[in-house]
């Protein structure tokens, strides 16, 4: 064919690829690094649509969905968060929540925090919840607090005790006068 009918054609070639990429973002460019830091972070990260289904779990959110519900389907997005994980994980507005898990090695304690997904055009997306085991945090606070609790009787018991050795001295002094008086 004659070089002048392709040209129309690769015109109209370059600007549907043109508005796919520049105005519709049909071709995204996704840093490949992201996915795997999220994967590896020790943290539960799920991000759940307005209407409650899951849209992406990170593996230790999978596990953690896994621990509270054993019965949980095999493919966990598009799921019903709320149904599988309880209400105890939602938090509104930025507020932190902490709730309990009971495992086969012992109890876990999750504080979450839920930040609101806001897209372009000012539209709820969803919500990402990220669940810390604060496990270790909360058992040394809870260690701590003993130990202040037994410091402080510790230092009454002592306050008491110089009280009692003051109260004996003073007796002490007085039956000394008392003697050399006589």
């Amino acid at each position: 064919p004659p070089r002048s009918t392709l040209f129309p054609y690769t015109t109209l070639f370059r600007s549907i690829v043109w508005f796919a990429v520049f105005r519709q973002d049909l071709i995204t460019f996704s840093p490949v690094a992201r996915a795997l830091i999220i994967d590896q972070i020790s943290d539960a990260i799920m991000v759940i649509s307005p209407d409650g289904r899951f849209l992406d779990l990170n593996p230790v959110a999978v596990e953690l969905v896994r621990t509270l519900n054993p019965d949980a389907p095999a493919n966990l997005v598009g799921a019903p968060a709320f149904e599988l994980v309880g209400e105890g994980i939602a938090t509104t507005g930025g507020a932190q929540s902490e709730f309990v898990v009971e495992r086969l090695g012992g109890r876990a304690e999750f504080q979450v925090q839920a930040s609101a997904l806001i897209g372009r055009r000012h539209r709820a997306l969803g919500n990402v919840y990220v669940a810390r085991d604060v496990s270790e945090a909360n058992a040394l606070s809870r260690r701590l607090a003993a130990a202040h609790t037994q410091l402080v009787t510790q230092v009454e018991t002592i306050d008491l005790l110089r009280a009692d050795l003051v109260e004996q001295a003073d007796g002490l002094d007085r039956s000394e006068e008392h003697t050399s008086e006589l």
